[in-house]
């Protein structure tokens, strides 16, 4: 299952304003995206003890879904750290167009890049 993020989901990747990041700004943002995906994970943490204890065979959707948002989500995540792990010098700031081309959904993107004030 895959959920899109609508029509031309990466034909925006300038979200990010300025137009670099600075490493500490971008962490910070990227933890509070972990915090914001732990949250999910004990959502559906929840759905499934609950199908486990009631026997409840039947496929949930919407929990499929969501699972799969955030298997994606993670996987964004992963790709920002990454960049941000191969940086040889901390205080040198990041090409925002490539931490945005990471993250191929759009509300993550937003969610991050937002976080970066770049100071």
């Amino acid at each position: 299952m895959f959920i899109e993020d609508g029509p031309g989901q990466m034909a925006s990747l300038n979200c990010c304003a300025p137009s670099s990041l600075t490493v500490p700004d971008l962490l910070v943002a990227c933890a509070s995206e972990a915090r914001r995906q732990a949250r999910s994970v004990i959502d559906l943490d929840g759905l499934i003890g609950n199908i486990l204890m009631h026997g409840t065979v039947g496929i949930d959707t919407v929990a499929l879904q969501k699972l799969d948002l955030l298997r994606q989500e993670a996987s964004g995540l992963a790709r920002v750290l990454e960049v941000v792990a191969s940086q040889v010098d901390i205080n040198e700031a990041l090409d925002a167009t490539e931490i945005a081309s990471c993250l191929p959904l759009a509300a993550q993107r937003s969610r991050i890049c937002a976080g970066c004030n770049g100071s």
